[in-house]
């Protein structure tokens, strides 16, 4: 790129440095005024570029029709060949550059019809390139919202949001009018790049500084002249894309530890909270979330994978006032997770890494509710079979095996199959898993204060089931069928109701129930009812 006298009161940018072009000497040397300093003294080509536009007179040649093809000339040399392809702003209309001729004279087709033929002076007319691309980068994040498609937070503009011409989505030509495409920079005190952009009764900015409202003002929809953007809290937000559920947006704080979830005053729509979810089970999220999924059904659940491989699962519903999480702990690592909708709900599959015959490996699996082991193969023969094969998957390892409903004892595949006690028509072959359910100590007040600290027994203990095979209650078997090897050709029947487990003895200032289920057997807890006796001593 070689200077031109126009240059003059032009910007000149290279990474962090930028300095105001004041003087003019010949094509290789000009004058600059250094605003913030730049890293060298020798900047290499591309990396450098000059902003605004050339301070001269510019003329058109014609100002109408739309679609024409006319001439822009200027008083002193500014154009240059990479100028081909970038708008000009000139007499309330808009031009693009199509060809090079000279320093001086350019080819440009109208866009928007000029109001005149007459020169522009200096700042009186500009030179606008594309936003996007090049060392500008492109915008990381979108969304749709009253018939625009939304961008934001490129590298070069990481603080501005564009809205598309209404019902145009790829239609990104400025203008006044108001389904005309949109720009906007969020005003802050410090650098505060836009990571998400998304919905919770409106258009919501998510940045690394806070969460930002964007909305038209007087009531009005947003247009390129009315545009509302308030700043709702300072929280931040992590790089992990946030998730719409129900009326609430769940986003991870910029921390990584935290969910919160952002939603409009019941009282002000205007004003937005953003309360912590994720409060009372922090040490669930502790290692840093990495992604999030949201299941909407057959039952509302928040999948959120986390640093340490653990998945954490928040079973969500506002209405009925319900926030439960739990910790999803497999043979390996879960890495990621996503929700595919499907005909009967929401399918949620994961990217699992586990090391298999001492090689790591990553699995794509899909969580099945009607299955009970992890990494599972299911088959059935007609003519029923002692060796199962295809197992190739799980090589080396224990594996848990049900048989027509039964659970048989463990097996360790080798060569990519196991060998039964019996024969089986329908199988079931995986990797164990417990689900487990610990309770919290209650809080019992009495005439002595609080029961934190006293000496608690738990005398007796109901838990309420539904189609659930066996479990065991503090580590006692809970009686349900007993299974032996006179029945194993039948399946075991699923109980719905209640079983009780007796007294678990005296513990100072706990009192903890531990219901667990460690066969591949179905398990569905709906309450835990215990009898605590208080003994302050």
């Amino acid at each position: 790129m070689t200077f031109l006298i126009s240059d003059v009161g032009r910007d000149i940018i290279s990474g962090a440095g930028l300095g105001t072009i004041t003087g003019y000497t010949d094509t290789t040397h000009v004058t600059v005024e250094i605003t913030q300093a730049f890293a060298a003294n020798t900047v290499e080509v591309g990396q450098w570029t000059i902003l605004g536009s050339p301070n001269t007179t510019c003329t058109p040649s014609a100002s109408s029709p739309a679609g024409a093809t006319i001439t822009l000339t200027l008083t002193l040399a500014g154009w240059r060949a990479e100028d081909v392809g970038k708008f000009v702003s000139i007499n309330g209309g808009l031009c693009r550059i199509t060809g090079f001729t000279s320093t001086q004279v350019v080819d440009a087709v109208i866009v928007r019809v000029l109001t005149g033929v007459v020169a522009a002076p200096p700042l009186a007319w500009k030179l606008e390139g594309s936003v996007w691309g090049g060392v500008n980068g492109y915008p990381r994040c979108g969304t749709i919202y009253g018939q625009r498609l939304y961008v934001a937070g490129s590298p070069g503009f990481p603080q501005t949001f564009w809205g598309s011409t209404i019902g145009e989505y790829l239609d990104f030509m400025l203008g006044t009018a108001d389904d005309e495409a949109i720009s906007y920079a969020l005003a802050s005190d410090q650098l505060d790049p836009i990571l998400h952009l998304a919905q919770a009764g409106g258009l919501v900015a998510l940045t690394y500084g806070g969460e930002y409202s964007i909305r038209g003002g007087n009531e009005k929809p947003i247009t390129p002249t009315n545009i509302q953007v308030k700043k709702q809290s300072n929280y931040g937000s992590s790089k992990v894309p946030p998730k719409r559920v129900a009326a609430e947006l769940f986003f991870n704080q910029r921390a990584g530890r935290k969910i919160r979830a952002l939603a409009p005053d019941r009282f002000d729509s205007e004003q937005y909270g953003a309360s912590d979810i994720s409060i009372l089970s922090e040490h669930v999220t502790r290692s840093g979330v990495t992604a999030m999924a949201y299941q909407a059904e057959p039952v509302s659940v928040l999948h959120v994978p986390c640093a340490d491989g653990v998945m954490a699962t928040l079973t969500a519903d506002q209405e009925q006032g319900v926030f439960g999480w739990a910790r999803q702990i497999t043979n390996g690592l879960i890495e990621s997770v996503c929700a595919v909708p499907v005909a009967d709900g929401d399918r949620v599959f994961a990217v699992v890494r586990r090391v298999i015959n001492g090689v790591p490996v990553r699995y794509i699996e899909m969580m099945d509710p009607e299955l009970h082991t992890d990494s599972a193969l299911t088959g059935s023969n007609p003519a029923g079979a002692t060796t199962w094969t295809g197992l190739s998957h799980l090589e080396g390892r224990t594996v848990n095996v049900k048989a027509d409903g039964v659970a048989l004892s463990d097996r360790v595949v080798v060569g990519g199959q196991i060998t039964i006690e019996r024969l089986a028509y329908n199988i079931e072959i995986g990797l164990n898993y417990s689900s487990k359910v610990v309770t919290l100590t209650p809080e019992l007040p009495g005439e002595r204060g609080s029961s934190q600290g006293a000496n608690l027994s738990i005398n007796r203990v109901i838990v309420r089931l539904l189609d659930t095979i066996g479990c065991t209650i503090n580590y006692q078997i809970v009686p349900f069928k007993q299974l032996g090897l006179e029945v194993l050709d039948r399946s075991p029947q699923p109980f719905t109701g209640d079983k009780e487990a007796g007294n678990l003895g005296w513990e100072t200032g706990k009192a903890v129930t531990v219901i667990q289920q460690n066969k591949p057997y179905p398990f569905h807890l709906l309450a835990v009812i215990a009898e605590v006796t208080v003994n302050h001593g």
